[in-house]
């Protein structure tokens, strides 16, 4: 980081007071936080009354004081965020020119304190400001940006491990909750504000200067510094909200008696804006490092903590009834008994453990005690209470004139299509070719799909069945949603666009440039025709076949071909419009000159291979007029490639369903690779070839089958234990219906109860037996290496 004061300069911060005595006649009261803490929104209010400050300084960054009150907007609930995004245009090392982008957010809740201040201000007549270095500052400057948004300076200090050890307890949550969510419940706030303040100085005494000024800290504290002090001097009483760390720091100054100057101009563009937030975003197993466990038992401990006379207590019943509630809802157990001994146990907890009331850790272990049957009736019983605890809660923002261009036109299309903007999974099916506007509804979600918004996701489309020139049977199922990541989405788009076409338009076109593969042109093509938006800039198909001259990977013209294929099927008037039909010639062209020089392939070659041979096999095979192409292409590949097992075994598979060989060829080119030299892996790789490509062989009737048999029955039993492993390999590409099919063929040849065959069918993913197959393998490898065993 540049240094930007000198050591004299910020000398006041290596002597920090080791004590606080607030007094509400102090001209500046200094207030310590934890970020999302109830009982310190709950100290916070009760402050503000007391002290009656001229202002209310908070942290936060500097430039959200434009922003401070969106979140009283008309219609607005919490939890909201502030979504901060910092643009800037830098030359690379090869001298190109991009817009480098860094976002965070800054999410409240009802009971967050910086929220609860901005509240207490508006409703006291208060000024209030946010105060802390603004975000473009930081994200240049710090050595890592995000922690602008955590607390694990406190969190995970040295100082906070010894204490929670000394202690017993488990963990600086555990702490928290005990000495200050239940143990401040109803003290003064005073006596708050000093016992915070000492335990987040010791918490700091175990950072250096040195690391507080390369993670920013110290540039964040002078900056806070510096706009206290301008409020100080003009006689202002200041009441300052900022993280318990940051308190020893910002009291250390001598404020009217020194001034500071701060230099934040760093170029760029920042944007801010408002959007919706969900407790389950709140909460730090999120991700968001700052946050707080269980959210909605929180809320509850704010609005009730003045309330009641014991109001943890209370809670813990309001939370059994909402646990209980919840598993009648999915027909879980849970009695009525369970709940009174739940509580029985808290409270007993709550005594025995010697504390003030029942926290989250006496609710877990209570509803462990009377619900808990078993290891994995816990997890599921913690699972339900977590959910629970944690809420499902999800605010809503009054729209407002900051509103970003790409999201006002989002909701007039909401509106316009009345799909319900709401956090809660919906479903709409559609027949876009049935009524005009359900064809226009279909475009939106695709639009949508397209920018990539978190909203909505096609869960059915009947285009893959047989259509009619006109696709009016076409019929779709899309699932949706309006969540806080919709919202971030849409500032995002805003780069592209005002709206959602014009955002789909510039979006292809940026894309488009950056195309060097024939498959992903052709998809990028096809996926926007598909909005009809007429593409504009330049002429996209002679760009197309441009690409595809220059591509020489098998698996990309394939994968081209099959889109092409697939639109001009069911989109042949567009597809003439931009030469598509011209396209698709040339590229099947491209492909079966590929296949007519390809030799022999490497091993870890041949899955890849099958794989693009397939799917060119699949689609070419329903054009008419490529068929016979196609089928020399494959018997040419079948006399060439013999030595490679896999792609010999899917090919015979594939000529079998076109009759240029039989079932006894392919039964005789078993028995070869059973009788070579790796008998084992060989036989695994040709049926795992053959299983793809022709499937039926084994399912509609058993005489294939039967042969197999023959020839494992005339194996050495040496030989057939050794293949045992890359058999049961082979059979798992088989889904467990059809293995049950299998099974009943193989029952009536061996003349055996199908029930003994079945039971120990494995119902793991194919991975794990790959796994146990390659250290099978591994294993047997090393004990021949060793002389201990002959193989």
């Amino acid at each position: 980081m540049e240094k930007l004061l000198s050591s004299k300069d910020i000398s006041f911060f290596e002597s920090l007071s080791d004590s606080y005595k607030p007094s509400f006649d102090d001209r500046v009261l200094f207030f310590p936080i934890r970020h999302h803490s109830p009982i310190c929104s709950i100290q916070l209010k009760k402050t503000v009354k007391a002290y009656k400050p001229d202002v209310i300084l908070i942290e936060g960054p500097f430039q959200l004081n434009p922003q401070k009150d969106s979140f009283f907007k008309d219609g607005s609930e919490m939890p909201l965020a502030y979504y901060m995004i910092h643009k800037e245009d830098v030359t690379l090392e090869d001298g190109t020119k991009e817009t480098q982008r860094a976002a965070v957010y800054y999410p409240f809740a009802e009971f967050s304190p910086e929220y609860v201040a901005l509240e207490q201000g508006r409703k006291e007549g208060i000024e209030t400001q946010f105060i802390d270095i603004p975000f473009s500052w930081f994200k240049k400057y710090a050595a890592n940006y995000e922690s602008v948004v955590n607390d694990n300076q406190i969190r995970y200090s040295d100082y906070i491990t010894s204490l929670c050890e000394k202690l017993g307890v488990k963990d600086f949550q555990e702490f928290w909750e005990v000495y200050y969510e239940v143990g401040h419940a109803k003290s003064n706030p005073l006596d708050f504000i000093s016992d915070v303040y000492s335990f987040c100085l010791y918490s700091r005494k175990g950072s250096h200067v040195d690391t507080l000024k390369g993670d920013g800290t110290i540039s964040r504290e002078i900056f806070m510094i510096q706009n206290i002090n301008e409020h100080f001097k003009k006689g202002k009483k200041i009441l300052v909200v900022t993280g318990g760390f940051h308190t020893p720091g910002l009291l250390s100054f001598p404020y009217g008696k020194k001034d500071l100057k701060f230099k934040t101009d760093v170029g760029g563009t920042e944007e801010v804006y408002v959007v919706p937030f969900s407790y389950d975003q709140i909460d730090e197993r999120s991700g968001y490092q700052s946050g707080i466990l269980f959210p909605y038992y929180n809320e509850r401990v704010y609005q009730t903590v003045e309330k009641e006379s014991n109001p943890f207590y209370e809670n813990a019943i309001f939370t059994l009834h909402k646990f209980h509630d919840y598993l009648k809802e999915r027909a879980e157990s849970g009695t009525i008994v369970n709940k009174i001994e739940a509580l029985r146990v808290m409270d007993e907890l709550v005594y025995l453990r010697g504390k003030n009331g029942i926290g989250t850790k006496e609710i877990f272990d209570g509803v462990q005690a009377a619900y808990g049957k078993g290891d994995d009736n816990l997890e599921a019983v913690f699972k339900s209470l977590n959910s629970v605890m944690t809420g499902k809660k999800s605010g809503k923002y009054g729209y407002s004139d900051n509103e970003s261009p790409v999201t006002t036109d989002f909701h007039r299309s909401l509106s316009k299509f009345r799909l319900e903007n709401s956090p809660l999974l919906k479903s709409i099916e559609l027949e876009p070719f049935k009524k005009d506007i359900q064809k226009e509804k279909s475009l939106f979600f695709h639009k949508t799909s397209f920018l990539h918004l978190t909203f909505a996701k096609l869960v059915f489309d009947s285009s893959g069945s047989s259509l009619d020139d006109n696709n009016r049977y076409l019929k779709e199922k899309w699932d949706y949603q309006v969540t806080t990541r919709t919202y971030t989405d849409l500032i995002e788009a805003n780069v592209y666009g005002a709206t959602i076409d014009e955002c789909c338009q510039n979006k292809f076109q940026k894309e488009w440039d950056a195309q060097n593969r024939f498959d992903g042109a052709t998809s990028l093509f096809i996926n926007f025709l598909k909005l009809d938006i007429e593409p504009t800039g330049k002429d996209y198909a002679a760009s197309l076949k441009n690409i595809l001259e220059q591509e020489t990977i098998l698996e990309s013209l394939v994968e081209g071909f099959s889109y092409l294929y697939q639109y001009i099927k069911l989109n042949p008037e567009i597809s003439a419009v931009y030469d598509f039909e011209a396209i698709y010639e040339r590229v099947f062209e491209k492909i079966v000159q590929k296949l007519y020089f390809t030799d022999s392939l490497a091993a870890e070659e041949e899955e890849a291979f099958l794989k693009n041979i397939k799917i060119f096999y699949q689609v070419a095979s329903d054009d008419s007029s490529k068929k016979s192409d196609v089928e020399d292409v494959l018997k040419f590949l079948y006399q060439k490639l013999y030595e490679n097992i896999q792609v010999f075994g899917g090919l015979s598979g594939m000529l079998l369903s076109i009759n240029s060989i039989t079932e006894e060829d392919i039964l005789k080119s078993f028995q070869n690779v059973v009788s070579g030299a790796h008998i084992g892996v060989d036989m695994a790789m040709f049926l795992k070839g053959l299983f793809q490509t022709a499937r039926e062989l084994f399912l509609t009737e058993d005489s294939f089958i039967k042969e197999m048999n023959k020839t494992f029955i005339n194996m050495d039993e040496r030989e057939f234990l050794e293949i045992i492993p890359e058999l049961r390999l082979a059979f798992t590409f088989f889904s467990p219906s059809e293995q049950s099919k299998i099974a009943s063929f193989i029952s009536k040849i061996i003349n055996v109860r199908e029930s003994e065959i079945t039971k120990d069918i494995p119902t793991t993913d194919p991975t794990e037996l790959i796994f146990g197959k390659t250290l099978n393998k591994t294993i047997r490898d090393l004990l021949q290496k060793n002389g201990l065993v002959q193989f």
